[in-house]
């Protein structure tokens, strides 16, 4: 049966499936073909970075007791990047909150710091 592109979408639009693409993928998705490509993301927009992040800055969390070959493993998230490269965004991400937690404690230490030379009466009067 040779359809128009515009038969198509509208079969396509009965089904609830995506109408773009060209002739030869409408064709793939209404014959239940379509293959669906991964698209690679890149680390700085990643779930994984941005769940990796997460855990190093939490102090309970389990990858600071594992290697990053035990952490890349751990989540599926992670292991869509190479094993070689996550090493090394598991040791940056982990010098990084380190370094995040030193900042933080600078800074309460300094607003405790400002709080004792605040007088402050023992009790208000209203």
């Amino acid at each position: 049966m040779n359809k128009k592109q515009k038969q198509l979408r509208q079969l396509l639009e009965k089904r609830g499936l995506k109408t773009g693409g060209n002739k030869a993928d409408m064709v793939d998705r209404l014959l239940g073909r379509e293959v669906t490509k991964k698209r690679k993301v890149a680390w700085k927009k990643s779930r994984g970075r941005a769940l990796l992040k997460k855990l190093s800055l939490d102090k309970k969390s389990y990858v600071h007791g594992k290697t990053a070959e035990e952490v890349h493993k751990s989540h599926e998230w992670f292991e869509e990047f190479p094993l070689d490269k996550f090493k090394e965004y598991f040791t940056d991400m982990l010098a990084s909150a380190a370094q995040h937690r030193a900042i933080v404690a600078e800074d309460n230490r300094l607003v405790n710091l400002e709080y004792t030379l605040i007088p402050r009466k023992s009790m208000t009067s209203r």
